[in-house]
């Protein structure tokens, strides 16, 4: 003979396993979410360090070092890093981020540069895509302009 509060105990026991696991469910996506926001925090602050690094290592040089895209393409290649923001020798291709000098405008005494750091041309993207890691491979990049003086003082800009 079955006993009905007994089985009725059990539909009651499901259900509530059923509720428990959407609510996990539910845990679980903010969880992920919440990782995904920390890592794109993270990688915008070191595009930014890797940015003030470049503008303090062009301030420390005389204009004439970096006055064409060649110069500026080996500056670049200094602060290639990795995705913790080590940097990298010898700039390999498939360094996390991967920084870009243009200098904008180009005058007596200042230059108005810009810097592009991108970091979705790393290698194995598509790979931790597949593996649920990152949701999309979308284009990911830090713009920094910035003026850079040849000179200091009341004489820069004519002041």
């Amino acid at each position: 003979m079955i006993n009905k509060k007994a089985c009725f105990s059990l539909l009651e026991a499901m259900i509530a396993l059923l509720i428990l696991m959407v609510g996990v469910m539910g845990l679980a996506t903010a969880f992920q979410r919440s990782i995904a926001q920390t890592n794109a925090s993270k990688n915008d602050t070191v595009a930014m360090a890797i940015a003030s690094g470049i503008v303090d290592n062009l301030e420390s040089r005389p204009f004439e070092s970096w006055d064409t895209n060649a110069s500026l393409a080996a500056i670049s290649e200094l602060f290639y890093s990795d995705f913790q923001g080590n940097y990298l020798i010898g700039a390999p291709a498939d360094a996390y981020f991967k920084p870009l000098i243009v200098i904008m405008q180009d005058y007596e005494t200042h230059r108005d540069i810009r810097i592009t750091i991108d970091w979705s041309d790393m290698g194995g993207l598509e790979e931790m895509r597949k593996a649920g890691f990152i949701s999309s491979t979308v284009v990911h990049t830090f713009v920094l302009e910035s003026t850079i003086a040849q000179t200091y003082g009341d004489s820069v800009f004519g002041g």
